[in-house]
């Protein structure tokens, strides 16, 4: 099946294609055809597509007291694209740019005098053109304490946020400041904030670990170490340690070391159970010989062994 080819004539030149036309000028084919069909392009030709009359409306606008026939020819002259000069031809920012297609449009926002470094703007848009700084960045300065020499009776400064991070009374405002004076890493500051033992690090933005349980409590307060418990008794480590594992002393409490349950008694004497010979001495009045040699005598019944003794 052949392909159909619609000839033209380009500038003088006839072409047999449509597509041999749009090589030869670089142009691809859809731009070729364009050209044959408007009234603009009148040595582009082709029996194929006639020249549509579309009329455009030129619009003329007044820039610095010079009028312009359209808009196209404005933007042009100071080499901006159409929308840019469309947009200062609606705002009330520019006043030199006018037209009756593109009434000024009402400002969303009163535009207020400023000072910078003493001098006086008009408005924050003419300081922020002066400065060559965008309108947001120069109301930020406006706004923020950091800057003092830039001034707007409308815009009130923000006051001052409180420091993030106080380390023993003196604020701080990155942990890469208190690192830098410490002499440490960030990381290490970091674990100060968290550390319930460094009260004098602060961060509202870091909380303190809950703090550890206490291991060892003696009547009701509570102590990290055997040695400060020994040094407040007034005795040796391993007495502390003995009745912190007795029932004997339920004031002695550490969740490390668990209560032994009490020995079973090893002796009877009239009736009562002893755990020592000396316990059944001091409540008979006797001598600890004469209690073993009771209770070593079978016809004393009223004194035995309650274990097995060992041979």
């Amino acid at each position: 099946m052949s392909v159909r080819r619609y000839p033209c004539t380009i500038y003088g030149i006839h072409y047999e294609s449509e597509y041999a036309a749009a090589k030869a000028l670089g142009l691809n084919t859809g731009a070729l055809r364009f050209r044959l069909r408007s009234p603009h392009y009148p040595e582009c030709i082709s029996p194929h597509h006639a020249k549509i009359n579309v009329k455009l409306k030129k619009q003329p606008c007044t820039i610095d007291g010079v009028e312009y026939e359209s808009e196209c020819a404005a933007a042009r002259a100071f080499g901006m694209r159409a929308p840019v000069l469309r947009n200062r031809l609606r705002s009330s920012s520019y006043p030199e740019y006018t037209s009756r297609y593109h009434p000024k449009e009402e400002r969303r926002k009163r535009d207020v005098s400023c000072s910078v470094d003493g001098v006086e703007y008009a408005s924050v848009n003419a300081a922020s053109r002066k400065l060559g700084i965008s309108n947001i960045s120069l109301r930020k300065r406006l706004a923020s304490p950091d800057f003092p020499e830039y001034v707007c009776a409308d815009i009130p400064k923000k006051p001052p946020e409180p420091p993030r991070y106080t380390v023993r009374g003196k604020p701080y405002r990155t942990l890469q400041e208190i690192a830098d004076e410490e002499g440490v890493t960030r990381e290490w500051i970091r674990q100060k904030m968290k550390n319930p033992s460094c009260p004098d690090h602060i961060s509202a933005d870091i909380p303190k670990r809950p703090p550890p349980p206490p291991r060892y409590m003696v009547r009701g307060k509570p102590y990290r170490t055997l040695q400060e418990i020994a040094e407040a008794e007034g005795e040796q480590k391993a007495i502390i340690r003995q009745k912190i594992g007795s029932t004997l002393h339920p004031d002695y409490v550490s969740p490390r070391i668990a209560k032994k349950p009490p020995p079973s008694p090893r002796y009877m004497a009239n009736g009562k159970q002893y755990k020592t010979m000396r316990g059944i001495a001091e409540a008979e009045g006797l001598a600890i010989d004469q209690v073993r040699q009771r209770l070593d005598n079978p016809s004393c019944l009223e004194y035995r062994r309650l274990h097995k003794r060992r041979i």
